[in-house]
């Protein structure tokens, strides 16, 4: 887990969001699955890929940490 990235503006005003269905959180786009998020978990995102396929969260409850999942997922 990045702990620097827990101090970044961002990280206090990204907006909360809410997952639409499962899914699993990776390292990095594409790489080590290190977790999962259920429907209806609250996250903030942090940023977005540059094609916007993923987008890096701070999972607020069970995964409670930092990682990756797929936009698509993300409840808007």
């Amino acid at each position: 887990m990045r702990r620097a990235a827990r101090t970044r503006p961002e990280v206090r005003t990204a907006p909360r969001r809410t997952l639409c269905r499962d899914s699993y959180v990776q390292r990095k786009p594409g790489h080590l699955v290190i977790g999962n998020v259920s429907e209806g978990e609250p996250v903030r995102v942090l940023c977005r890929s540059a094609s916007g396929h993923s987008s890096e969260i701070l999972g607020l409850r069970a995964f409670g940490g930092i990682g990756w999942i797929r936009t698509r997922v993300l409840c808007h």
